[in-house]
């Protein structure tokens, strides 16, 4: 089921870094499901494949186009420069990839057009089948065609071969997305 309620992100390591984390942000919690995926696109020009350390480059190259369209008209140039330095600098990526975050790129064409990132969920008090779904984000031109949808249900497919039976994903309440998210919900 959908919570609707609000979030506040609000991390207190750095100034800077509360600063951009304080948005009000909508938290959805979705249950695993068994939905299919769209077959808008045929499914041999599409591939999603789990990243490794070599894609580096390719997630932050499709972070700087995706993050930065998503994200101009809701934050400053200097929070959206924060915040890719922050999540999207090799050694976070690095260490992500290293650790218990897993990206899938979606390919369309041999060419990533899209990624996911998920992990269990790192509140040592939560369920052990609770995960979090980190980010999801596919370059501009390929929205609207329902890879989203596809690449949203491949993360779902993965967590539930985890063990997830549930997890949680935080959107800020400006985000042009929000309505998908509540679909998928």
């Amino acid at each position: 089921p959908l919570l609707d309620r609000f979030a506040l992100l609000f991390k207190q390591t750095e100034s800077s870094q509360a600063a951009v984390l304080g948005y009000l942000s909508h938290k959805t919690q979705i249950m695993i499901t068994d939905k299919q995926l769209p077959d808008t696109c045929p499914p041999d020009r599409i591939a999603v494949r789990v990243a490794s350390v070599k894609d580096i480059q390719i997630i932050r190259e499709l972070a700087r186009i995706s993050f930065c369209a998503t994200y101009m008209s809701i934050i400053s140039k200097e929070q959206i420069e924060y915040m890719m330095q922050w999540m999207y600098s090799e050694e976070t990526l690095r260490r992500e990839l290293a650790g218990n975050v897993t990206f899938l790129l979606l390919e369309l064409d041999g060419k990533a057009v899209g990624y996911v990132s998920f992990g269990p969920e790192s509140d040592a008090a939560c369920q052990p089948e609770s995960y979090h779904l980190h980010k999801i984000y596919l370059l501009p031109e390929v929205q609207h065609l329902g890879l989203g949808t596809l690449l949203f249900r491949a993360a779902e497919e993965r967590m539930r071969e985890a063990g997830a039976s549930f997890f949680e994903l935080n959107v800020n309440r400006h985000n042009p997305a929000l309505s998908f998210y509540k679909r998928m919900g």
